[in-house]
């Protein structure tokens, strides 16, 4: 009897302790698109921000040029900076304003033509060392 005690013994012992782990937030792999989430948190974070105090300036840094952007019901080819600044009001208007701020890491996807925000309507992707704005696509219905 005090064998099999023994024997028990031994193995309760060599049965590692389970500890339980706060469930953590699943954030998107980014590598697909060529980036990591630091980096889209950053971007997205930035993005949030320059385009809630309406910093044309800042937002249009943010893009890579020529890009296609839903405006006004229709694609526009926006050809710069500057471009992007004079057609500011018909290209972040309320719906895009409101999908931009409500934007998670968490509910983005990647894809290889960059990180998809909003159902499509944003995408963003690495341009050189950055990310950058490529795409405004028509709100989906």
């Amino acid at each position: 009897a005090s064998a099999i005690l023994l024997i028990l013994v031994a193995l309760v012992c060599a049965v590692p302790a389970v500890t339980a782990q706060a469930p953590q937030t699943a954030t998107p792999a980014f590598d697909v698109a060529g980036t990591d989430a630091a980096k889209v948190q950053s971007f997205l974070k930035s993005l949030q921000t320059a385009v809630a105090v309406d910093n044309r300036m800042k937002v249009a840094s943010m893009f890579s040029y020529p890009v296609d952007v839903w405006a006004d019901g229709r694609v526009i080819t926006i050809k710069g900076g500057g471009d992007l600044q004079a057609n500011s009001c018909k290209v972040f208007d309320p719906s895009l304003k409101q999908t931009i701020a409500s934007a998670k890491v968490e509910a983005l996807s990647a894809k290889a033509d960059g990180v998809v925000l909003g159902n499509g309507r944003v995408v963003f992707a690495p341009v050189g060392d950055k990310l950058k704005v490529t795409r405004i696509a028509e709100p989906v219905q």
